[in-house]
Formats: C-alpha cells, sequence, structure tokens
C-alpha cells in the first residue's frame, strides 16, 4: 500500500510539474529539427499569445544576423526581400507587443551574445499612444522587470508615478496568472511543444516564414478608420526608460540601432501631420531629443504616399512599401 501511495505521489508531481511547464515556462525556439517539423511549427504559432511567440523567437537557434527587425504586426510582414538585405535577416516582431517587448528581446539576445549587427525596431505611431505590457519574460525575469521600472520611475518621474507602476505591474501579474489557467491555452502549448517532436500535428499552409516573417493580409475593402488614443500615463516614463536601455545595449554590443515612428495610412496621416495632439507630439519630441543624445538613430514617422498601394488598414502598411523605406534607413550611412 504504502508502495502504491508512493507511486501516486511521483504521478501526481510529474503532473503538476509538467502543468508548470506547460502554463507558465518559456517554449523552445522556432525552426528546429527537420523541414516537417519546421513546417508543423509554422502552423501553431497563430494559436500562440504574444508573450509565447516572444519566447519562441527569442530562442531561434543561431544569431548573430546581419539584419534584424523587431516591433509588432506593424513591422512583422518584412522580410529580407522587401528591405533589400543580401545577407542574413530575421524578424523577430510579435504581434501585439510593444516598444518594452522588442528591448526585453533584445536584451536577452545580447546577454546570449546574439543581437543582430544592425537592429531596427519599429515603434508604435504615437498617435497611438501604445506602450503595452511587456509579456516575455514570464516568470522571475519578468518580476525583476517590474521591480527596477519601478524603482527607476520613482528616481526619474516622482513617488506617485513609481506607485502607478508598481500597481501597473502587479495588475498585469494577477492577468498573466489568471490567464494562464485556461484550457485552450494549455492545448495549444501542448499542440506547439509536440510539433517539436515532429508527430501530430497536420500540416496546413501558414501565414508565417522561416525567417520570423508572416504574411500580410489585404481585405478586399479596408478600413482605414483612425483616431487618436487617450495617453497611458506611464508612456513618457517607460519610453524615456526603454530608450535609455536600448542606447545602453548599443554601446555594450557594438551594435547599430535604428528606430522609426511607425507610419499611418497617407489620408490619416495627411490629418495628424500638421494637427498632432499635444500628448503625441511630446512623446515624439521626447524621442527624437532623447535619441540624440543616446547616439541612436531615430525618423519620425514617413509618409508612405505610394500610388495604387493598398493598405490592409489604417495601421498596416504594406511590405514592400514599408520594406523600401526600411532598407533607405540602413543604408543611409
Amino acid at each position: 500500500m504504502r508502495a502504491k501511495s508512493r507511486v501516486i505521489a511521483m504521478v501526481t508531481a510529474f503532473a503538476v510539474l509538467t502543468a508548470a511547464v506547460l502554463l507558465f515556462g518559456e517554449l523552445p525556439g522556432l525552426l528546429a529539427g527537420n523541414k516537417e517539423t519546421r513546417a508543423s511549427q509554422l502552423t501553431m504559432l497563430d494559436l500562440l499569445s504574444e508573450g509565447d511567440i516572444a519566447s519562441i523567437k527569442a530562442n531561434v537557434p543561431g544569431g548573430n544576423h546581419e539584419v534584424g527587425v523587431f516591433g509588432n504586426s506593424r513591422s512583422v510582414q518584412l522580410t529580407a526581400a522587401d528591405v533589400g538585405v543580401t545577407g542574413s535577416f530575421f524578424n523577430y516582431s510579435v504581434p501585439g507587443g510593444s516598444f518594452r517587448q522588442s528591448v526585453n528581446m533584445m536584451e536577452l539576445l545580447g546577454r546570449r551574445s546574439v543581437l543582430p549587427k544592425t537592429v531596427v525596431i519599429s515603434i508604435d505611431h504615437f498617435e497611438m499612444s501604445f506602450m503595452s505590457r511587456a509579456a516575455f519574460p514570464s516568470g522571475w525575469r519578468r518580476w525583476v522587470h517590474a521591480v527596477e521600472d519601478t524603482i527607476w520611475v520613482g528616481r526619474e518621474a516622482g513617488p506617485e508615478l513609481a506607485a502607478r507602476s508598481l500597481v501597473d505591474h502587479l495588475r498585469g501579474e494577477w492577468e498573466s496568472f489568471s490567464g494562464s489557467w485556461n484550457v485552450a491555452k494549455f492545448l495549444d502549448r501542448f499542440r506547439f511543444l509536440r510539433s517539436t517532436w515532429g508527430t501530430g500535428v497536420p500540416l496546413t499552409e501558414s501565414h508565417w516564414r522561416s525567417d520570423g516573417s508572416r504574411r500580410l493580409v489585404t481585405p478586399t475593402s479596408a478600413n482605414l478608420e483612425f483616431a487618436p488614443k487617450r495617453p497611458f500615463i506611464l508612456h513618457e516614463a517607460y519610453l524615456r526608460r526603454d530608450l535609455d536601455r536600448t542606447a545602453r545595449l548599443a554601446e555594450r554590443h557594438g551594435v547599430r540601432v535604428i528606430i522609426y515612428e511607425s507610419p499611418i495610412d497617407p489620408t490619416n496621416d495627411a490629418i495628424y501631420r500638421s494637427n498632432a495632439t499635444p500628448s503625441a507630439r511630446l512623446l515624439r519630441e521626447r524621442f527624437i531629443t532623447q535619441c540624440a543624445t543616446g547616439q541612436l538613430e531615430c525618423y519620425p514617422a514617413p509618409i508612405l504616399d505610394e500610388p495604387g498601394a493598398r493598405w490592409s488598414d489604417c495601421c498596416h502598411a504594406p511590405a514592400h512599401v514599408l520594406g523600401r523605406f526600411v532598407g533607405s534607413l540602413i543604408n543611409a550611412l
């Protein structure tokens, strides 16, 4: 009876640990193994969360690419051909992510000494006031980021905003914890892990490519509606902190960093370029000024008004149009 109880306890412990890994642990890197395995992984990517996709991309084997693109859905469509890169290229953009997410991924790659030689970062148009919580890294590493954020904000912006930063992180951790106990998410993570073994995952056509990019689907009738968002109270403080982190990364690892404000479609650009909201104007000024101080190459949103180019919506530029712009920044030495 005692032996049976011991076996039951061991099985239970194994099940709990397995569940913990599936729910909270980081997923392995993309594109390991043979062609069938890679195809299985790409098939599964759209089912995963922002944090999981960031984890997978950050853990891609290899590294030291000539060019790496970071950002979110507004840059994830870019390929080496779009940008005009002939050397090694990888798109680290994570749909739904923010500038904070990009910097977190860069810090991890920097610790592994695999930061791309040229880093291009898409930061969201400042009228969007988009500065979401970074879902990656997970666990204690994210808690360290939260503590560092709170201390930095307290020192640079005062105790009131530091308290808001702490509350923001605590709220985010609770949402992450409660959201993890989701059966559908659990099963999707399990299916992805199973796909790395090359078994059990039916192969279907995926919008994802092996270089980390994702095809942009353009609807027949595009919705170009756009309106400025209410600014997040910690946006300026976090922008300053993340630009400072980026400048330190560039200096420490000797990499070139280019940051551009993502464009919006020509019709909306014509409205807000000459009539920017006060919050967007302040953020843009802070962006340009601090970049110059930190020796980063930073550019405000470009005008991408190419005749016949079809935008999928207000804020996702056609890959070939955006790619030419990004390529021009890389070649502007």
